[in-house]
């Protein structure tokens, strides 16, 4: 719900990052480019999209994500 919350407020993905997972976790450095915890946090936005336009209806009905 966090990243749902961070999309509709605007926010790009590095501040959705510290949100979710927190400032200790992503760092100074923000998400490299290669990084595990980006690649986590580019799923999540996906995910908060999905359901932004209308996937919770797919997931109360009892069907599987399709990203």
């Amino acid at each position: 719900m966090k990243a749902v919350e961070g999309l509709a407020a605007g926010k790009k993905l590095p501040q959705i990052a510290v949100d979710v997972y927190g400032a200790d976790r992503v760092g100074d450095k923000g998400l490299d480019s290669d990084s595990d915890l980006r690649a986590r946090a580019r799923r999540l936005v996906k995910k908060a999209r999905w359901l932004m336009k209308g996937g919770y209806i797919e997931l109360a009905a009892g069907r599987r994500p399709r990203l």
